[in-house]
């Protein structure tokens, strides 16, 4: 999937695709029509994180229950940056008028389409393939990094981070 040259540049924070990078326009390019078109979906919600402090990748919690507090199901998409690869996970986030929290996605939990239990879930992942990103399955998340590989800054899941996915979506703060 990743060469080493790849997983070195990762490392750097280097993109390792044409068109991608944290510097220039790609975010605004790429990441917010995506996002934009996620908002779209009928009777859908977004909540972001945006940019900032996730310098390597944009991450997102979309759901289908428009105006809802307390306790939602929905997705959580992580865009990076660098190359094109997003991982999807359902999770369920906390909502109020003023506020929301979901946390980290982990490797294990990660979904395809073929997971998809829900014509929303479905459209979700349409949409992140159709704007040139690859869904990583839990199978290539969990691949272990060659030694020598590390994430370049902490990462907000559980330790050890040793794994393709935390060095795709490790915290950079």
């Amino acid at each position: 999937m990743l060469s080493h040259d790849d997983l070195q540049k990762l490392q750097d924070w280097q993109p390792i695709a044409p068109a991608f990078g944290r510097e220039g326009d790609f975010y605004n390019r790429v990441v917010v029509p995506l996002v934009s078109q996620l908002q779209a979906l009928p009777c859908s919600q977004v909540l972001t994180f945006a940019n900032g402090g996730l310098s390597t990748y944009a991450a997102v919690f979309v759901h289908a229950r428009c105006g809802d507090n307390g306790e939602v199901e929905g997705l959580h998409v992580c865009m990076s940056l660098l190359g094109p690869f997003a991982a999807i996970g359902r999770q369920t986030a906390g909502i109020s008028k003023t506020d929301f929290s979901y946390s980290g996605l982990e490797p294990d939990e990660l979904l395809v389409s073929e997971d998809s239990v829900s014509e929303f879930e479905r459209s979700v992942f349409s949409l992140v393939e159709a704007a040139g990103y690859g869904v990583l399955s839990p199978e290539q998340a969990k691949k272990q990094l060659p030694e020598g590989i590390t994430p370049y800054e902490y990462c907000l899941g559980r330790e050890p981070w040793d794994r393709v996915f935390h060095l795709l979506f490790s915290n950079t703060d």
